[in-house]
Parts: structure tokens; sequence; C-alpha cells
């Protein structure tokens, strides 16, 4: 093996530890963002402070797809439709598998009475396998930020009642005050 090879992966250990200890200085404060998103029209000034937290994770870390997830969530609560949906089908870009994207971007394109789009990808999250979402929100350096102490039932009824919603929603035009679902 070359000597250069290893000094180049340490070079890019050190370069990601740095960006993650920029990000880490910069962390708000969670267990706002967790009683926000329970309440999400509670505290509008929250919404911009971890708009601009995931900007700068999206900046220093464009792959990591629940990112632009939480991202498209708080961008949809704060009244930035486009850029939800960008944030949200970026998201779903970087992790197809992932059912909270793609049930997020059902509600979204539902509000805006785009009834064809929206029961694309409520057909699209039925067809998911849930244990890929409940491993990606238990390995997720995003989701454990905020998980704090949601127990594992609760994620998985939370799930189970979105599966039911979305499936209910490829069957008729359903209508409601549904929110966009923190995408754990």
């Amino acid at each position: 093996m070359p000597v250069i090879y290893p000094l180049a992966q340490t070079e890019e250990k050190l370069k990601l530890k740095a960006k993650m200890a920029t990000l880490n200085y910069s962390l708000p404060n969670f267990a706002a963002l967790n009683n926000f998103l329970i309440n999400p029209r509670k505290d509008k000034s929250t919404t911009q402070s971890f708009i601009e937290y995931y900007e700068r994770v999206n900046q220093s870390l464009p792959d990591i797809a629940e990112s632009y997830g939480m991202l498209g969530v708080l961008y949809y609560y704060s009244g930035q439709i486009s850029q939800a949906r960008d944030a949200l089908l970026k998201a779903h870009e970087l992790n197809p598998r992932f059912f909270w994207h793609v049930y997020n971007l059902g509600l979204l394109y539902r509000e805006e009475n785009n009834e064809a789009e929206a029961v694309k990808y409520f057909k699209m999250a039925v067809s998911l396998p849930p244990q890929e979402t409940v491993k990606t929100i238990y390995t997720s350096r995003i989701y454990r930020q905020i998980l704090g102490e949601i127990q594992q039932e609760k994620i998985v009824s939370d799930l189970k009642s979105a599966y039911t919603k979305a499936y209910q929603m490829t069957k008729s035009s359903v209508t409601g005050s549904d929110k966009l679902l923190m995408a754990y």
C-alpha cells in the first residue's frame, strides 16, 4: 500500500473531525426542537435557529439524508413550502428507503392539492419495509440528537399509524388537517 493513501485517509478523517467540532459548537437545544415538533405552531423563533443549524449540517456534510429531512419539516412549519419540498426530495434521493421522507412528501403534495403526486408518494411509502426506517432512526446521529426520552414503543406506534394513514390515502382522496410528522 502506498504511503500516500494512509496519509490521505488521515487527512480526510481530520477534516471530518474539524467539521463535526464546528457543528457541535453550534448545537441547538434539542429538547426545544422536540417540544416544537410536538406542538409545531407554538414557537416560530425555534424554527429559524434549527433551520440555520441543519443548513450548516448540509453544507458541511451534504450526504446525510436525515438532515435534509429535518430541514424539510422545519421549512414546512416556517411556511417555506418550496424549500420544504426541495429538502424532502433531496432526503428521499439520498435515502429512498426511509418512510418518513416519502410520507411527508405525500402530505406536502396533498396539502398543495396535487393529488396525483400525493398518491404516488403514499403508495411508495407503504411499499417500504418499516424495519429500514426503524434502523435508520436508531443509527442516525441526526435522530439520536432529538430522540431523547422517546420510547421505542412510541416510535413504532407512530410509524404504524402513519403507514395506516398512507395506505388509506392511496385508496381515496382523504381530507383532514394532518401536518407533516417529525421525520424521526
